[in-house]
């Protein structure tokens, strides 16, 4: 099997098993980013289990999505980096960083499904990530969640297929 195979799976696996146990403590949050303040609330200090947990994801998986779609895997996962590296989007000080690494993250996502000829992956994706959206009542609560859903398991999948 394919080392790059590998670590998709791990890294989609990893992503999946962190974001269960984030929706089991807290229910579904507005947006993924939501969870650091949740970690907060919970306990002191548990916030960098986010950073960590998005910074472990993005070194998984950013061998992957280089070797599949060259500058745009990488610009998806340090974009990532940032995200994770500024996760109070509510203060002033991280903001600006989080919201430009998130536009810069999507939308590489994006193009990497382009260049990776996976475009495909990501109408389904959506059709699956409305259709729960829809079914657990929460479409306009968790927009930005739903969104974030999209543009990851787009190309986690895209990622797995490339490589099969």
């Amino acid at each position: 099997m394919n080392t790059y195979l590998i670590l998709s799976i791990i890294g989609t696996l990893f992503f999946s098993a962190g974001l269960a146990l984030f929706i089991y403590w807290f229910k579904l949050p507005p947006s993924l980013s939501e969870t650091y303040y949740n970690l907060e609330k919970k306990h002191k200090n548990w916030g960098m289990m986010f950073y960590g947990y998005l910074t472990i994801t993005v070194f998984i998986l950013i061998a992957p999505a280089v070797e599949a779609a060259g500058l745009w895997g990488f610009l998806c996962a340090a974009a990532a980096c940032f995200i994770a590296a500024a996760p109070r989007f509510k203060e002033k000080d991280q903001a600006l960083v989080h919201i430009i690494s998130t536009i810069i993250s999507a939308g590489s996502s994006l193009i990497a499904l382009i260049v990776m000829h996976k475009l495909w992956v990501a109408a389904i994706v959506t059709a699956i990530v409305i259709g729960l959206a829809i079914w657990t009542k929460t479409y306009k609560s968790s927009l930005v969640f739903w969104l974030e859903m999209m543009a990851f398991y787009s190309l986690f999948i895209a990622l797995i297929i490339f490589f099969i």
